[in-house]
């Protein structure tokens, strides 16, 4: 197995959201950072601004609440991924992830989960 991963210094993220944009770019075609894998919260409090992306967890929440079992680690990258096709589109992935890294597309109501494009 090969395993990607994505290096987030949240200390030097500026809040430009520019990695949602490439995101939505990459899978969508289009600048609709709604649409990306990653996104962007900021801690008010703090002022800081933090990158939000799938950890890959060694025992992922997403993928043992999924009634129907669409939810998947891609052998070859390690990146959790979900089987639009077995998806019943219950959410319960997308509730059970401690990070709120799991989404969903606003056009469509697909689940979206980072892929480490």
């Amino acid at each position: 197995m090969i395993t990607k991963t994505v290096l987030i210094d949240a200390e030097k993220c500026a809040g430009c959201r520019a990695c949602e944009v490439f995101c939505a770019l990459n899978h969508f075609g289009e600048c609709a950072p709604a649409k990306a894998r990653i996104h962007i919260v900021k801690w008010e409090m703090l002022g800081l601004f933090v990158p939000v992306s799938c950890r890959r967890c060694e025992r992922p929440a997403c993928q043992f609440v999924c009634p129907a079992g669409a939810t998947y680690r891609d052998p070859l990258t390690g990146a959790m991924l979900v089987d639009s096709a077995r998806c019943l589109g219950c959410y319960a992935c997308v509730s059970a992830c401690p990070f709120g890294a799991t989404t969903v597309n606003p056009d469509t109501g697909r689940v979206l989960k980072c892929d480490l494009c």
